[in-house]
């Protein structure tokens, strides 16, 4: 797989988004309001969509698609994660 782009990023709580950003998480997902996110490029990224891995040098995956996909590593404190967006050739 090759990293696209990769971004340091705070674990912020549904209410510290923008108010245009709670407004798309809402729309996606009924219960936002409980869940932490990480910002990629501006655009709120839900914890509660990464699934767990257990190898590797990242604690979380979302798949986008079969062939791409965000990964999470987050910090020991768990307050700031690195975001990466990879895709397989």
């Amino acid at each position: 797989m090759k990293t696209r782009h990769y971004e340091r990023s705070e674990v912020i709580s549904f209410y510290d988004l923008t108010e245009e950003q709670q407004t798309e998480a809402l729309s996606n997902d009924d219960s936002s309001e409980e869940t932490s996110f990480v910002l990629f490029e501006d655009e709120p990224l839900p914890l509660n969509m990464f699934m767990r891995c257990g190898s590797g040098i990242f604690d979380g995956v979302w798949g986008m698609s079969a062939w791409s996909g965000y990964f999470i590593k987050l910090s020991d404190c768990g307050s700031m994660a690195v975001v990466a967006d990879r895709y397989s050739i």
